[in-house]
């Protein structure tokens, strides 16, 4: 004997707890997002958060104000 246990025990243990995974992964789940709308995301978040708290320099925006005008 090579294992331990009842095989057919062990593999329905192992149903048992694909079963419930599957079921916490379908009440959690998370919609597909692409890499670019994160990153842009999280890149305008942290400028807006720099803004907000008057850590960017004026030249950077006034920079940003000409880049936009065009």
């Amino acid at each position: 004997m090579g294992g331990v246990g009842n095989p057919l025990a062990i593999e329905g243990w192992r149903l048992r707890r694909n079963d419930m995974l599957d079921s916490v992964r379908k009440q959690v789940a998370v919609p597909y997002v692409p890499g670019k709308v994160l990153l842009s995301v999280a890149t305008v978040g942290s400028f807006g958060w720099l803004l907000a708290h008057d850590l960017v320099h004026p030249v950077v925006i006034y920079a940003l104000q000409l880049f936009l005008s065009f």
